[in-house]
């Protein structure tokens, strides 16, 4: 199993509803099936420049807020 992997296990399998991560660490959570963790509502992105791709594909979710 991947880091990736297991990061986006430990948001689902903990129910975590907020979470704070830099724009790498949310790619590789997303590449990694987050998009199963129905808990999480919000998430604040930080600490390096955010791809505009990657902001695009984040507004169209309408389960969670990217701040």
């Amino acid at each position: 199993m991947t880091l990736t992997a297991c990061a986006g296990d430990i948001v689902v399998e903990r129910c975590i509803d907020v979470l704070d991560c830099t724009p790498s660490q949310m790619k590789l959570m997303r590449e990694g099936g987050i998009s199963g963790a129905r808990d999480l509502r919000k998430v604040l992105i930080g600490g390096e420049a955010i791809e505009p791709d990657a902001w695009g594909e984040m507004a169209e979710e309408t389960e969670r807020e990217y701040w």
